[in-house]
Formats: C-alpha cells, structure tokens, sequence
C-alpha cells in the first residue's frame, strides 16, 4: 500500500514524501495497514445491513413520531453514504492501492465534495435528531407543532443545501495534480489550510457536538427531574414510550460524542502541526492514531442500530415485529 496516498495529501512536499516512506518501516505503520485492510470492510458490510434494517423498521410507521422517524432515516441514509464515499475509498487504497479520487480529472473534486458533505450531514442530523429530542422533552405539547413532518422535512432540506453551498469551492479549485495527486495547490492550498481546515472541523464536529452536549444535558436533567414527579406521584417507575424513545435517542448522540471525539481531537492536533519539522517516528505515531481516531469516527456510522435496539425498548419490539412477519 502506497503510505502517502492514505496520508494527508495537503503535506504531499518531496521533504514530507521522503519521510513518509521512510515511516512505512516502523511498527505504527504495519499495525495501521492491518487495521485498514481488514476493519473498514467488516464496518461497511455491517453498517449497510444495519443501516438498511433502520430504514425498513421506521418506514412501518409505527416507531415514535413522522418527526422523529424521518430524522432517523435520514441519519441512516447519510451513514451509509459515509461509509461507502469515505470509508470504501481508505479500504480499496490499503487492499488494492488504488485512490479513486486520481482515476479521472472530474473524481478528484467530486469525490472530496460528496465525501465532506455526507460527514457534515451525518453530525448536523444527528443534531438536528437530539433538538428535536430537546423541544420534546422541555416542550411535550408545543412540540407536535414544532416538530411536525413538513418541518422536520424543511431543516433536513435546509442543512444538504447550506452544506452543499459551503463546499462548493471544492468543485470550483480542487483540481487533479501534474504528478496525479489529489490535494490543494497554489493560494487555494493556503485557504485550505488555514481557513477551511478549521472551518470545516467546526462545521463537522465542534458546532453540532456542543449542541448535542448541552441538549442532551438538558434532557437528562428534565427526564430525572419529571420521573422523580411521577414516581411520587403513582409510587412506580415511568415505562412510557415517549420516555424509551428519548433514552434510545440520547444514548445514540452519547454514542456519537464518544466514537468522534478522538478524531476531532486528532485532527485539533494535526492542524497545529501543518508546518512542523515531523521525525519519521512523529510521522509514523501521527499515522497510527489517524487510523485508530478515524475508524472509530466511520464505527458510529455503523452502529446506530445495535445502539437503538441497546437502549430503546420500542425499537427493539419493532425489530422483533418484523422478524415475524418475514418469517410468516
């Protein structure tokens, strides 16, 4: 496998070359190849299966409310689209060492663009799931209002257009390179750097998972405080429905915190690092934990299921409802 075409080819330098391929002997190296050779093909035939069995459950519809049921498939579609636009290229690069984004001139910028918008998609839905959590929770009757199936539509609609507006620079500079790179050159290699890297990890993680963060805090907090009432009040534990869903729903955007945190934190690190003097050993540890960080971030588009069926009770029943009827 050709070590720096899985690498950041923003630092494609002859230097940083050099050093790459002297940081393919180290032992980080050989662990990161056995990890992108056999981890991304288990994540892509898993999350698509899961992934496909959310959508068939919730399109019965009779989990949870229009709103909710509609975020969900949409959170599941834009994870698959992660898995098979971002992951499915890393695997065919270690396996084969083919990058699809150098095959043609058109696969450079039209692979990056898909790839960015379906990883920005799948945090601002996941965000968009747990605000809808948040106003029904806090706001029980003003929410079937709020937080109706035209609406929820709308902010999906919303969000692919304002993404796919603030990546359209990718379609309109990145451009396939002489020597057959896919990587920003000239000023737009600057921008990229420098405005657009800490742009986009703002876009991707920072801004939708300080949301999640304080919404599911306040769930948390309203859930506690209102089942301490009702237990009071019936002497019994709260088993409603509206109560396993929004368990089920915080767990899932928990879940999400938890398996991409490390990566945004790798790539905080990383861009401080842009114009550093790397040793082999630092290039090769830099390496390791991009793989380790990444492939957990590409594990939450493909757990969302067993997460569901973990924590939420009406999911699972769904799940089981279906079974049956395949079985006749």
């Amino acid at each position: 496998m050709n070590f720096s075409t899985l690498f950041h080819q923003e630092d494609a330098t002859p230097t940083r070359q050099t050093q790459i391929q002297q940081a393919e002997l180290l032992w980080q190296y050989r662990v990161s190849v056995i990890l992108w050779t056999y981890i991304p093909a288990i994540l892509i035939i898993f999350g698509s299966i899961t992934n496909a069995t959310t959508i068939l459950v919730l399109a019965g519809g009779k989990f949870g409310r229009a709103s909710t049921r509609i975020l969900l498939v949409s959170l599941s579609l834009s994870d698959t689209t992660v898995l098979y636009s971002g992951l499915l290229r890393q695997w065919i690069v270690s396996v084969f060492g083919i990058d699809v984004r150098t095959l043609h001139e058109l696969s450079c910028p039209l692979h990056l663009f898909f790839t960015y918008i379906s990883l920005q998609a799948s945090s601002w839905i996941m965000m968009l799931v747990t605000l809808e959590r948040v106003i029904s929770v806090i706001f029980p009757l003003k929410s079937r209002v709020i937080c109706t199936a035209r609406a929820t539509v709308i902010a999906v609609i919303f969000v692919t257009v304002t993404l796919t507006g603030l990546n359209s620079h990718i379609l309109a500079f990145r451009r396939l390179q002489p020597n057959g790179g896919c990587y920003a050159s000239g000023d737009y290699a600057y921008f990229w750097r420098y405005a657009w890297f800490w742009t986009e990890s703002t876009v991707r993680f920072g801004f939708p998972a300080l949301v999640v963060f304080i919404c599911n805090c306040l769930i948390v907090r309203t859930v506690l405080r209102s089942s301490a009432k009702r237990r009071e009040i019936s002497d019994g534990p709260d088993e409603s429905k509206s109560t396993s869903i929004t368990v089920m729903l915080v767990t899932t955007s928990f879940v999400f915190l938890f398996l991409c945190l490390p990566s945004a934190i790798y790539f905080l690190i990383r861009g401080t690092m842009f114009s550093s003097a790397l040793t082999q050993r630092q290039l090769a540890d830099i390496r390791l934990w991009y793989t380790i960080t990444g492939l957990l971030q590409y594990a939450n588009n493909a757990s969302n299921f067993i997460v569901y069926c973990i924590s939420g009770t009406g999911f699972r029943m769904e799940v089981s409802r279906m079974i049956r009827r395949i079985r006749g």
